[in-house]
Order: C-alpha cells, then structure tokens, then sequence
C-alpha cells in the first residue's frame, strides 16, 4: 500500500473480535448507495472490464479510485440457501424476484464482495427481513463465515446499534447503522431478546447511541436507510433528524434507500450527504456517484464527488459535459454546499 505522508483518508471497519481494526493510512473512501456501494478499484476494475461484461467499464483508474477499506449499504440482500435464477452478468447476478422487489443470492456470492474489497456492510434497511428471521440471521451467519462486517442488525437490540471501529492516521472512528425506510413498517425492529434491524423512527434511541460513541470515538459515522423512494426531493424528516444527529454528535451521515441521488447539506460544518443513488443495482440507467471522504492532517474533513452513471448492469465514471450536467444536479439538490466544477466541495453556511 502506497501512503500519504500528511493525511489518512476514512472508510469503514468491521464488527468481528474486539470491533477494532488499525491500518497505518487509509488511501481512499467511497461512500456509495445501492445494491453494491463500495468498490476497492485495484485490480477488479481492470479484469472485469477485460471481460467485456460486469458493472464496470474501462476507464477506472485503478490507483486513483483505489481505498483500503470500502462499505456496501442499501438494497443489500439476505444470503440464504433458496433456489436462484441468474439476472445479470458477472458478479451482479443470482438475484431472484420472489415476489415483488424480494431478492435473495446464494451465499457463495459473498467471495465476490471480498474480492472488491467490501470492508463494511450495513444491514439496516427494508430488504434483509424478505425472507423473515431466518434470512436475517443467515445473512448475518454467511457474513461472518465469510468474514464481511456488518452493522446495523442482530439478534437483539444490543447487536443491531453496536458500533464497529476503525482506526486510521491515529484517529479513531465509529460506525452505526439505523433504518426508517419504510412507509408501511414490515422489517422489525431489534430488541432484547428478537432478532431485526436498528430502527430510527423513532431518533432517541440512535441519538443517545451517537452521544455514546461520540465518548469513544474522534469521529462518529451513521449510515441511515431513509428518504422517499425515486425522488430528489428530502422529507422532511430527513433534514430534521439529520440535524438532530449531527447535534448529537456525528460527524458525517450518509444515506441510502431512495434510488436517486439527493442533495448534500452541510449542517454545523458536518456533511449529511442524503441518498447517493443506485451504484450498481439493475438495467436502468441513471446518476449516481462517489463520495469521497479525506480525513487531512489537521483533523478536518474534506470532500469530493465523483459524479458516475448507471446503465444495462455497468457502472462507469462521467467526464466532460455529463459529469458537469451531473454536478449542476446535485448543486440543486443540495443545501449550504458549494460544489465546484471538478467536484471537491465544501459548506457555505
């Protein structure tokens, strides 16, 4: 691993052994939405474009979009032992439409996330209850076997808000993760002694366990499962309880769950970055993006957006005319941000 002398750039850690994981410097963060969100471009980029098929396309460089540790959050779905059908190509495939939008994938699928370097997966969403207590609790047992972190669901309560940590450039960060996806509630909150996912429809509980690892930790990062589906625009309960966890003490939140992307806001010099769109999830085509998180010298938090596009299966980052056109969108959507040409952007409150 090539280091940066002066600055360790963040991702995510995972929640085996004592929780804690320390690298000497973090090169990259990508902070993605959709079925598979982070992507450790090294070498995987370049051999599935070779392939001519899979998600993603010729012209990634591979060491400029490379990270040591990387998180997948979203539709993530239950691995379990079902019968299958193939749907795609390559890696994004061996989904099957049980019903509709209930996905399952065979549990040898998971090689392909180690393979990308998926360092971190949040479980906290409106999909890993499709196939009911069991499918949550194989998901959660095939991710361990396999040796993928996750966060955001357990067997009780205390497992669904544990934090996981990472340290990188000597400081010390914590990731949680909590849903409020749904408009008509079917995926159950954990609690003392059944199995679900982080619930955050009510804030309380996610709010005093932010104030708990803010204690703990030199930054606190939630993932939230939140937002209207295929729309740009917030609710407002997005803008209201990602205020609220900011004061709580978080340092950044990223959201997922809408499909398209949404806007940033910088609040209290904090970044909430709303819904990143579907990185690579379907046939569809449409905007999406990395966010790219550095951690400086100094302790301060800087950032940049990649703006990227969905289509028929691939994923391929943008240049001249549609990255600005994508840009330009998200300078729209956004609050208090100013995001310049080449996508670093700051807040102006």
């Amino acid at each position: 691993m090539s280091h940066f002398q002066d600055e360790a750039l963040i991702l995510l850690n995972n929640r085996f052994a004592n929780r804690i994981q320390s690298v000497d410097i973090v090169e990259q963060a990508l902070l993605l939405d959709g079925l598979l969100n982070g992507l450790q471009q090294k070498k995987l980029m370049n051999e599935l474009a070779m392939k001519g098929g899979g998600a993603l396309q010729r012209g990634y460089d591979s060491e400029r979009f490379s990270s040591d540790l990387d998180f997948a959050c979203g539709k993530y779905p239950p691995f379990t032992a079902k019968e299958f059908y193939q749907f795609g190509q390559d890696f994004c495939s061996d989904f099957k439409k049980i019903v509709h939008d209930t996905f399952d994938i065979q549990p040898d699928r998971i090689n392909i996330y180690k393979e990308m370097g998926v360092d971190l997966v949040s479980l906290a969403n409106n999909h890993v209850y499709d196939y009911g207590e069991d499918g949550l609790l194989d998901t959660i047992k095939y991710l361990d076997e396999y040796g993928i972190p996750n966060v955001g669901a357990g067997s009780n309560i205390d497992e669904a808000k544990e934090a996981y940590y990472f340290i990188a450039g000597g400081y010390k960060f914590s990731f949680i993760s909590a849903t409020r996806a749904e408009k008509y509630v079917v995926t159950p909150n954990a609690e003392e002694n059944k199995p679900g996912v982080f619930w955050c429809y009510d804030p309380e509980l996610l709010i005093a366990t932010i104030k708990e690892e803010k204690n703990v930790s030199d930054f606190v990062i939630v993932l939230v499962h939140w937002g209207r589906e295929d729309s740009h625009e917030l609710e407002d309960v997005q803008k209201e309880t990602g205020r609220l966890y900011i004061d709580a003490g978080a340092d950044l939140i990223i959201g997922a769950h809408a499909h398209v992307l949404q806007g940033f806001e910088f609040y209290n010099n904090k970044l909430i970055a709303y819904n990143l769109g579907d990185f690579i999830f379907n046939r569809e085509t449409k905007d999406t993006g990395i966010l790219s998180v550095t951690v400086n010298k100094n302790g301060d938090m800087e950032y940049e957006f990649i703006p990227c596009k969905q289509n028929d299966f691939k994923t391929s980052i943008l240049d001249s005319n549609e990255r600005l056109g994508v840009i330009n969108d998200m300078r729209s959507y956004s609050i208090n941000t100013n995001i310049l040409d080449d996508g670093k952007f700051y807040g102006n409150e």
